[in-house]
């Protein structure tokens, strides 16, 4: 019976542990129209398009997207301000890897908890309020409000 009870308990802990995940940071609700089916590289791509084309796009609509986080570089503004890059990337055959990137705007005292983690953490985050504007590099980039940031383990 001890054994059943000790390899049952073991069990139920490494299950907690596999699906545990950071809370979110930001908004606990949105109401409002949320895209699923479109990645973080569709709205990288369209910063080559313009203005007007990811205004199209992604009118009244927010985004729940994947990818890597760096750290947040935060501003002098009073509260909590950071922009943060957040990327993914895609195989070109096997020998090549294109990286595509956002930049998020973080807003809130609420994401002072991301100065911490490490670059290349993985993380699911819903944006909205998508823009051009140039990027550190001088070429076009999109930088969106950061609504959600949870952490993935």
């Amino acid at each position: 019976m001890k054994p059943v009870l000790f390899c049952a308990l073991i069990a139920l802990a490494a299950m907690s542990a596999a699906f545990a995940q950071d809370q979110a940071l930001g908004d606990s609700q949105y109401n409002g129209t949320l895209v699923l089916n479109s990645s973080l590289i569709d709205l990288a791509s369209l910063a080559q398009s313009g203005e007007a084309a990811l205004r199209d796009f992604t009118r009244g609509k927010a985004f729940l997207l994947f990818g890597s986080l760096s750290k947040p570089i935060q501003s002098d503004a009073t509260g909590y301000e950071a922009i943060m890059e957040f990327t993914e990337g895609r195989w070109i055959g096997s020998s090549r890897i294109e990286l595509y990137r956002i930049f998020l705007k973080l807003s809130g005292s609420e994401y002072e908890a991301l100065s911490g983690i490490t670059v290349g953490t993985r993380a699911a985050v819903l944006i909205d309020g998508a823009v051009v504007q140039p990027g550190p590099d001088g070429k076009p980039a999109v930088y969106a409000s950061a609504r959600s940031v949870r952490v993935l383990r």
